[in-house]
């Protein structure tokens, strides 16, 4: 369970800031389809209002913000965020995991080429 995150709580948005980890695809089976998504990994996700790390790591669906700032591993972002709750596993084993989610004015810090972007 990612404890830091959970002591942010739900009530109200933050500054996070973010380095890209690496990249993935989700498979989702719908009946007789089956899809990939895109997925990217965020690692070393700091409170920057805290200035210390909250979890190594948090897992995204690559939608149309992520994929308009063309990313590559490296780059840094920060963006608001409220943290939310999930459940993880399968019966019996179920389990209350935390993430963070609806992010806006994602700024790109620091590009592994050097530039800058802004997505709002």
């Amino acid at each position: 369970m990612r404890k830091q995150l959970k002591k942010n709580g739900t009530d109200s948005r933050r500054r996070y800031r973010a380095t890209v980890g690496r990249f993935g695809e989700k498979s989702n089976n719908f009946g007789y389809y089956q899809t990939l998504e895109e997925t990217i990994m965020f690692k070393n996700i700091i409170d920057v209002e805290k200035g210390r790390i909250i979890t190594d790591h948090l897992w995204f669906k690559v939608g149309k913000q992520f994929d308009q700032l063309k990313l590559n591993k490296g780059d840094v972002i920060s963006f608001d965020a409220r943290v939310g709750q999930y459940t993880k596993g399968y019966y019996p084993n179920i389990k209350v995991d935390y993430k963070l989610k609806n992010m806006s004015k994602i700024v790109v810090e620091k590009r592994t080429g050097g530039k800058t972007n802004e997505l709002d």
